[in-house]
């Protein structure tokens, strides 16, 4: 990972991906559960196409041999895209509760505004490759 500073005039928010009933990957593989680190990247390559955000942490699924059924992004964006991101969020969140209506219809994307002071963002390269 390259790091970067963070850049100025941005806000911390929490991108969450959760929801899903994940699964043993050796048991539940043939079900068709969502993977929530999957749809984290699918939200986040979409996010990355409207608007400027940077990344600074990532988190999915608590065990190697598991489908993760949360995901979490901590990302920096503008004051100003802020309303228009929570709208992408949403129509995500409806995109994929029908998508997933049979195995996962409790899938659901957040966005929640953080009060830390975010030291470093990943590198926009470092940031694309991961998306």
């Amino acid at each position: 990972v390259i790091w970067d500073e963070t850049p100025a005039n941005m806000d911390a928010y929490r991108l969450y991906v959760g929801g899903l009933k994940g699964g043993h990957s050796g048991m539940e593989i043939d079900k068709q559960r969502g993977n929530a680190n999957k749809v984290l990247g699918r939200v986040l390559r979409d996010l990355s196409a409207h608007t400027e955000f940077y990344i600074s942490e990532v988190h999915g699924g608590l065990k190697t041999n598991a489908i993760p059924r949360e995901s979490v992004a901590t990302i920096l964006i503008r004051t100003e895209d802020v309303g228009q991101v929570e709208e992408k969020l949403e129509s995500w969140t409806r995109v994929l509760q029908e998508e997933m209506r049979a195995v996962d219809p409790d899938v659901h994307v957040t966005l929640t505004k953080l009060d830390e002071t975010v030291e470093k963002v990943f590198a926009k390269e470092t940031q694309k490759q991961l998306i």
